[in-house]
């Protein structure tokens, strides 16, 4: 593939003819050009390209625009549609404008921001044939979305049939050397899929898999409903019932997978010690932090809990809402069938928070959550109680599920970034170790 950036102004007249000869010598036979084109000179650009015997396939919207892109979706009304409705955290006014703007006029509109041109030599394959041959039917059209900017790891391909609104599958394209396509794949066709359905949850089914260039590319159901966290973006009034219906999930997920296990060092230096160890050079304080979970764990250690399956990622960008009663719950790769409860519960929570504020800041969110003392607040806490009293957990081991949620999390978020970027996650860890080291001062035993 060639990526083509013009220039701005009065240059970009200039560089279009010695560009597109470049383009002509360096282009193979089934190779692809992507353009990203201003408004102003498109139409003289789309002229150049046909004049040199190629075609623009595919005329493309960046969002949120063309410097920090997390979706590529066709200029066409049901893409389009769909990308701003159902993929794009937009809020109040906003979010009554995109209506405006996926209606049939306003597509548009949007052409008069830079456009994505696919251009190919007329004889080469169409740009998703891959994904018709892996599906045995034709792609009319796709939307492409990238995973959120931290962790961002692999790509997820919408593939629409002619005349669809919404995507009828789900195409994950993995890097070879990852991981996840692995892990999703195979708890996808045991323990997860199994259990959470049983459990009352939608789960995609597994439809096949296959390779492209150096990565490799899960197909998945797509699940019906609204993801979660564009929901309470556009509707924090929801917040309630999307919380309520993931814990009602939760208990009976923890109610087929619950076995009573007795913790031994090695678990509890997994699940709390090593990431604490990990994080605590990026802390304040981060010394005295882990030699109290030193000693919390020693304390439970050969302590008899009730373990259960965790999704270890239940963020609402991974939360369905499907109808009156259900959800669904999708990107299973770093789910286990073996985990300290509560984990699923607590993060689930600041992050339904934090959907309905945009995502503007998740400490922020935390904190509205649980404020200066460990334990939750408000509604939360209530369904916390619930969780607690149904499950038979007790506070000793909220508690340690309470640190584990968040060390494992800040360590993703760590080893996914770089020191100059935000790290949310690492902060509510700080946050967390203030609460403990309070507690712990005043002799409190709450949690």
């Amino acid at each position: 593939m060639i990526v083509v950036v013009p220039p701005a102004g009065a240059a970009f007249t200039r560089w279009t003819d010695s560009a597109l000869a470049f383009v002509m010598t360096a282009l193979g036979a089934e190779g692809v050009v992507y353009v990203l084109a201003p408004r102003l000179g498109r139409r003289r650009l789309r002229r150049a390209i046909v004049s040199c015997g190629l075609q623009v396939e595919l005329e493309v919207v960046h969002l949120p625009n063309s410097t920090s892109s997390l979706i590529l979706a066709p200029l066409e009304r049901a893409a389009v549609r769909y990308a701003l409705n159902e993929l794009t955290l937009i809020q109040g006014w906003k979010r009554r404008a995109a209506a405006i703007v996926a209606s049939r006029r306003g597509v548009a509109a949007v052409a008069l921001s830079p456009l994505g041109l696919v251009v190919r030599r007329p004889t080469s394959s169409p740009s998703f044939d891959w994904l018709s041959r892996l599906t045995g039917g034709a792609a009319a059209s796709v939307v492409i979305s990238r995973t959120r900017p931290v962790g961002a790891g692999y790509f997820v391909v919408h593939g629409f049939r002619e005349g669809d609104e919404r995507p009828s599958l789900v195409a994950k394209i993995v890097p070879a050397a990852e991981a996840t396509f692995d892990r999703e794949s195979s708890a996808l066709v045991s323990f997860a899929a199994a259990t959470a359905r049983a459990a009352g949850a939608n789960v995609p089914q597994l439809l096949g898999s296959g390779t492209l260039g150096d990565a490799r590319v899960l197909l998945l159901e797509r699940l019906g409903g609204r993801l979660a966290a564009t929901l309470l973006a556009g509707s924090p009034e929801r917040l309630d019932d999307v919380l309520g219906r993931l814990t009602g999930w939760l208990i009976e997920w923890g109610r087929l997978t619950a076995r009573t296990t007795r913790l031994t060092s090695t678990w509890l230096d997994d699940w709390i010690l090593r990431p604490a160890r990990l994080l605590a050079g990026n802390m304040n304080g981060g010394g005295a932090y882990v030699a109290r979970l030193e000693r919390l764990c020693a304390e439970a250690t050969g302590r008899e809990v009730v373990a259960m399956a965790a999704h270890n990622d239940l963020t609402m960008w991974n939360v369905i809402v499907a109808d009156r009663t259900k959800i669904g719950v999708v990107d299973w790769e770093a789910a286990c069938n073996h985990s300290l409860p509560l984990v699923d519960f607590y993060y689930a929570a600041v992050d339904a928070v934090a959907a309905t504020r945009g995502y503007a800041d998740r400490l922020l969110a935390f904190s509205s959550v649980f404020g200066e003392r460990s334990g939750p607040r408000g509604r939360i806490a209530e369904l916390e109680s619930m969780v607690l009293k149904e499950l038979t957990i007790d506070r000793g081991t909220a508690r340690l599920a309470f640190h584990a949620c968040w060390l494992h999390h800040a360590v993703n978020e760590l080893q996914r970034t770089s020191e100059t970027q935000a790290r949310p996650f690492v902060r509510i860890v700080q946050s967390v170790a203030g609460m403990e080291m309070r507690d712990a001062s005043q002799g409190l035993a709450a949690r």
